[in-house]
């Protein structure tokens, strides 16, 4: 499991495949989902169908495809009350 900072350091290593990335929901908008850490932003982009979207400020873990530069074909893991 990664957070999003991390996940985008492995970036420079041209990494990419199924991985599993923690954060905070920032913004869930359709399929499309902004996932925080401290120090980095990540966009994830769900398979459908999604149901039970997270809201803004919950703590997340998601499972996707990372291409480089965000995660694809992601699934939701968990998703727990938080505040922004």
């Amino acid at each position: 499991m990664l957070s999003p900072s991390r996940l985008q350091a492995r970036s420079a290593e041209s990494s990419t495949g199924a991985v599993r990335v923690a954060g905070r929901a920032l913004s869930c908008a359709g399929l499309e989902l902004v996932v925080a850490d401290a120090t980095a932003q990540l966009v994830v982009h769900f398979a459908p169908p999604l149901t039970n979207a997270p809201r803004p400020g919950n703590w997340v873990l998601v499972e996707g495809e990372w291409d480089g530069s965000a995660l694809t074909s992601a699934r939701l893991l968990s998703s727990s009350p938080g505040q922004l």
